[in-house]
């Protein structure tokens, strides 16, 4: 690695800083840098920040209230960060199908993480946060269903909803992936053109 990332810095000082100026070269060495980092390292990245937030979150203001800009802004970061591992994966490989299959794997990992850390704060908070407004639903399902333990009920609904969920967000993460891709392959075209 130390290698790779000497000659990164030989490339950055001597080719690409006075063709391209400062901010246009650390926006090059930093790609440069992204695209040594693979795909399920971005995931286990992804899912553990936003997982780690989750909890931070839920521990500082428990009844806090996911706002519509919260909730955009973090499908655009998450979403975003999915097409940039499918656009850096195709600069690297020049194949599509490794960026689809990146973005697919980048989106599985973090959202497996994510709703591990999800799983644990409603199980470990569940006192704290039944009575949010967006558990209205889950606390009338609840009482629908006669069952006795909120806990056991809250379990059982998260369990079942995981596997779906993942699957559903590889999916996407494959076509954030691809339209990373289409991305990176109209780059470089663009610029050897």
């Amino acid at each position: 690695m130390r290698p790779i990332i000497g000659d990164l810095l030989e490339e950055y000082r001597e080719v690409v800083l006075p063709a391209r100026g400062r901010a246009r070269a650390a926006l090059w060495f930093l790609a440069q840098l992204a695209s040594l980092v693979k795909p399920w390292m971005w995931g286990v990245m992804i899912g553990l920040v936003f997982g780690i937030e989750n909890l931070v979150s839920t521990v500082l203001a428990p009844l806090a209230e996911d706002t519509p800009a919260l909730m955009l802004t973090l499908v655009t970061v998450v979403l975003g960060s999915w097409i940039l591992v499918g656009f850096v994966t195709v600069r690297r490989t020049l194949r599509m199908r490794d960026a689809v299959l990146a973005g697919a794997v980048v989106a599985a990992i973090s959202m497996t993480l994510f709703g591990i850390a999800n799983f644990i704060r409603v199980t470990v908070f569940l006192d704290l946060i039944k009575d949010r407004s967006d558990w209205v639903g889950l606390l009338d399902r609840f009482q629908a269903s006669g069952s006795r333990d909120l806990r056991s009920f809250v379990i059982a609904e998260y369990s079942r909803s995981i596997p779906l969920s993942i699957a559903v967000m590889a999916c996407v993460g494959g076509a954030m992936g691809a339209l990373g891709g289409i991305v990176g392959v109209t780059r470089r075209r663009a610029s050897t053109a």
